[in-house]
């Protein structure tokens, strides 16, 4: 998972969606993600639909499903092909990044899993650092896998 991954918050999350295919499955994984992580990791999130082709954000908002979603997350964008990026798709993407960052001031998003892992982060560091110097560039390693 991303919780040991990102001690410090995060500051946003991308769901990518292909256009059409947003699912059941797709609508329990949204679930899921809010279950495990809160209402508020919504507000930090950018929702992507993919292989948009000739469709707007606007045209999703016609899909009652998705519009649920849409109305909660932190911002919404639509990008034609995933495999060709362009400039203006990095742009477009980067826009919605900076959008999410505003409108939550910048700060991250965390919950006590969050800061759980930070804080045994810490303390394996603190310990590592009580090994003979010749073991603790090895310990570090190891912990730095741990993130992996």
């Amino acid at each position: 998972g991303f919780v040991d991954r990102t001690p410090g918050g995060v500051h946003v999350f991308i769901f990518t969606i292909a256009w059409g295919k947003f699912t059941k499955d797709v609508e329990e994984s949204l679930q899921c993600f809010v279950e495990n992580c809160g209402e508020e990791a919504l507000k930090h999130t950018v929702l992507v639909w993919t292989k948009c082709e000739d469709h707007t954000e606007e045209e999703l908002k016609c899909n009652d499903r998705a519009r649920k979603w849409i109305e909660r997350a932190g911002a919404v964008c639509c990008i034609v092909n995933v495999q060709k990026v362009t400039a203006e798709t990095r742009k477009l993407l980067h826009d919605k990044i900076r959008q999410v960052l505003h409108a939550t001031d910048g700060k991250r998003w965390s919950n006590d899993n969050l800061k759980q892992a930070s804080e045994l982060r810490s303390s394996m560091q603190a310990r590592i650092s009580k090994f003979p110097p010749n073991l603790q560039p090895g310990a570090l390693k190891k912990l730095q896998d741990l993130k992996e």
